[in-house]
């Protein structure tokens, strides 16, 4: 049968959108005129392209084809091509893709033969691999929406679409999904009671390469994707808990209630909660939280035997928000939160658990991890034996602050219980009363950063985080977790937790590193903070009300809870005597911080306060005269490396530090006089050579008037510069030393100084190194470099652990 374009209304409608494909349009066109069914129209909607597109499809004489020529307005161009087209059936096409030959032919015959059928979707190969295939998941079965939760298995050129049907159901693309809008147009289709079936044909060659659209907007395809995905799981969730009623929790009498908020688990809420009670029996309640699974499986009816309040979170909450929950409806004084695939071993654990609560409920309790693993459906131990006690926050510079590491280090052998610095591999127990106080984990989204956020409230409290040795909880540990992660939440919950918890020099160092770490994402969860700006700095005020120890206190317990950790930083300070005599021989012409004289006598300044060595005091004395004699002589540059601004950070640094007597207010003046000449907008936004640089010595200066609180150093339109170079340096990203200092200007210049704040500190700016080359031949002078950074580390500890003693 050899169809024609003669009729008024085509059997087929191809419809294809076309935004600057000049590259790969004219053989993509091709692909589509050549195929050997000829019953179609080709409808080309250019969306405003700039380039040749317009032209090459004009240059084909060929009357199936009508070229719609439109504005830039992607979502608006695909709902007018679909509005424009006049055949039986849509076949989707993409400019950069290729038909495969007989494609049209076979698939208007399959719907003419499967009228109940809206869709038919097929597979695709690659343009430059032909063997590399990508199929559909489900083969002749119709799509669920469940089906679809992983991903859209619908690529565009491979389908074809019943005209009538997507008329009737109303559905069209829609703005607000851009760069996910396919997955919501199919999941909209299918909600909506489409018959989408697949087949392991191949419909199409798929071209990849990184001028597609998807490739330059992956954080916003992922975000809307998400919001997509929502919503896909609230149409599910509303099927499934259709008439859900909240249990009604009522006082029984037990000390314990074990929470356990659970997503998409299957058997394994089950089994757990059966080893809960084979061990625990009755003496303690249990609350099951379904986060919305979307997974089908009959959770209420296995879960019914087992006497559990079978909670239902209709929208889905994450987990911080569901163990909140599950706190807020207990009725027991103390509660246990569980993962939903963990064991118990031994009876008594419910009991042990109280006894410690009641002894002191300003406690968060951690059982000790057994680890398991899920092999062909049999949980077993990991074949590598691995013991931990809780947990740590190492607080990398230039990684995410909440980050939390497994702890190996045993502190009281031979004792049951054992303060850690902070909890993790769930197993938590604590008191309702004391959870509420604390606000638990309220504001955090989604999933990530519980437990550094509850460790550091429970030890700023006042209270400690304690693994109980004698209670082991198994743990099955899985590659992929049931709970969708989402960058943008995880960098919400960094930053919130900055904003409640940390100091302000640290808060901002949080911003910098989320800022660059994901830029898109960044932007977001700060507009996310901005919008609730009251209602945190309510929180802020509230925990900082009921707190007893400061951050600064926190760091100092977690330290001496990793002893082995810290006793290896402290053994570098055996070189620092050679690094000493090295120093003191050999001088550099250099004057600057980084490289040169300004950097020695500062590392110099440190050893000689704690050794009392006078030869290294009269080193640093004299390198201190050869930097003054080079700042007033003008011979310095200005930036941070080398010059001016480094230099007036190491002063103020040796002011803060108590490592000078003299009074710094003439060299100030002088460094205040110096810069005043150079315009830090008009400077690259780099730290150590631009103007990332300035603002670090800028937010020293502004931090000392402050604390003693002298005029600024600076007129207005000194500091209107100075404000807009921080904007400028955030708004580059350049490094993120220049990205911190210029969010720590901007805070001290809005909010002030905040008295709790630490004061200067080399890790403002400099990354220490961790070893000391044996050779000495090996050691250079700067204060960068590995033998002068390490040494200064250390001796740094040093100091700050016989403060705390």
């Amino acid at each position: 049968m050899n169809l024609t374009t003669s009729n008024l209304e085509p059997a087929l409608s191809v419809v294809m959108p076309v935004y600057n494909a000049a590259r790969w349009l004219r053989e993509c066109l091709k692909s589509i005129l050549s195929q050997d069914f000829t019953d179609f129209e080709l409808i080309v909607a250019d969306d405003g392209s700039t380039d040749e597109s317009r032209a090459i499809v004009r240059s084909f004489a060929d009357v199936r084809i009508r070229l719609l020529e439109l504005p830039h307005d992607y979502i608006g161009t695909l709902n007018r091509m679909l509005a424009e087209v006049r055949g039986r059936y849509i076949c989707r096409m993409d400019a950069d893709d290729l038909m495969m030959p007989g494609r049209l032919r076979c698939q208007f015959e399959y719907m003419e033969a499967h009228p109940k059928v809206d869709v038919w979707c097929g597979g695709l190969c690659y343009v430059n691999n032909e063997d590399k295939v990508e199929l559909p998941s489900l083969i002749g079965q119709p799509y669920r929406l469940r089906d679809i939760l992983p991903r859209n298995y619908f690529p565009n050129p491979s389908t074809i679409i019943r005209t009538s049907s997507l008329r009737r159901m109303g559905v069209a693309y829609e703005r607000e999904y851009i760069y996910a809008e396919d997955y919501r147009f199919w999941s909209r289709l299918i909600h909506a009671g489409a018959r989408i079936v697949c087949t392991d044909r191949i419909f199409m060659k798929f071209r990849d390469w990184q001028g597609q659209t998807t490739k330059r907007h992956m954080a916003a395809m992922a975000e809307a994707a998400r919001r997509a995905k929502d919503e896909v799981e609230a149409w599910i969730s509303d099927e499934a808990y259709a008439g859900y009623v909240e249990p009604a929790v009522r006082e029984r009498g037990r000390k314990l209630t074990v929470i356990i908020p659970f997503l998409n688990e299957g058997e394994e809420i089950v089994e757990t909660v059966r080893s809960v009670r084979a061990t625990a029996g009755d003496a303690v309640e249990i609350f099951t939280i379904n986060d919305q699974s979307v997974d089908g499986y009959p959770y209420e009816e296995e879960l019914h035997p087992y006497d559990v309040h079978y909670f239902v979170n209709l929208r889905r909450k994450g987990v911080a928000a569901s163990r909140d929950f599950g706190v807020s409806r207990c009725r027991s004084p103390y509660f246990l939160l569980l993962d939903g695939h963990m064991r118990f071993y031994a009876e008594g654990w419910a009991q042990r658990l109280v006894d410690i609560l009641e002894a002191d409920d300003r406690r968060l309790l951690c059982c000790q991890g057994r680890y398991l693993q899920k092999v062909d459906g049999v949980v077993q131990d990991y074949p590598r034996k691995f013991v931990s006690f809780g947990a740590y926050m190492p607080y990398v510079k230039g990684r995410s602050f909440t980050e939390v590491y497994w702890h190996n280090e045993e502190t009281r052998p031979g004792e049951a219980l054992e303060p850690i610095p902070v909890v993790l591999g769930a197993g938590y127990a604590a008191s309702k009363r004391y959870w509420d106080r604390l606000h638990g984990l309220v504001g955090l989204r989604s999933y990530g950063s519980d437990e550094a956020y509850l460790s550091l409230k429970v030890w700023m409290e006042g209270g400690s985080c304690q693994l109980v040795k004698d209670v082991i909880a198994g743990h099955i540990y899985r590659t992929v977790s049931p709970f969708r992660r989402f960058t943008t939440d995880e960098l919400y919950n960094q930053l919130l937790i900055a904003r409640l918890l940390y100091p302000q020099s640290w808060r901002c160092m949080a911003f910098a590193t989320a800022c660059l770490s994901n830029p898109d994402g960044y932007a977001e969860a700060c507009r996310w903070l901005e919008a609730e700006r009251p209602r945190w700095d309510a929180e802020r005020a509230y925990l900082h009300g009921i707190f007893t120890r400061s951050f600064r206190d926190f760091l100092r317990q977690q330290a001496a809870l990793c002893p082995q950790k810290l006793q290896a930083k402290l053994a570098k300070i055996d070189r620092a005597d050679e690094v000493a005599r090295f120093l003191v021989g050999n001088d550099v012409t250099d004057c600057g911080l980084c490289e040169g004289k300004t950097g020695q006598l500062l590392w110099l300044s440190l050893y000689a306060r704690a050794t009392g060595d006078r030869a290294a005091e009269d080193a640093a004395s004299d390198r201190w005269q050869d930097v003054v004699a080079a700042l007033e002589a003008g011979r310095l540059p200005a930036n941070f490396r080398y010059g001016v601004a480094g230099v007036g950070w190491a002063l103020l640094y040796l002011c803060a530090n108590g490592l000078v007597d003299d009074d710094p207010a003439p060299w100030l003046a002088l460094v205040d006089a110096r810069l005043a000449p150079v315009d830090p907008t008009l400077c690259d936004p780099s730290f150590f050579l631009g103007a990332g640089g300035l603002l670090a010595y800028a937010t020293a200066r502004l931090a000392y008037a402050l604390r003693r609180g002298e005029a600024l150093p600076w007129t207005d339109d000194r500091m209107a510069r100075l404000r807009q170079a921080a904007a400028q340096v955030v708004e580059a990203r350049a490094d993120l030393d220049a990205v911190t200092h210029a969010l720590r200007f901007l805070a001290l210049a809005d909010e002030g100084r905040d008295a709790a704040d630490f004061s200067l500190s080399l890790t403002d700016w400099l990354t220490f190194t961790d070893f000391v080359p044996l050779n000495p031949e090996r050691w250079d002078c700067a204060l960068t470099g590995n033998a002068l950074s390490t040494t200064a580390h250390a001796l740094l500890l040093r100091e700050r652990l016989h403060e705390n003693s």
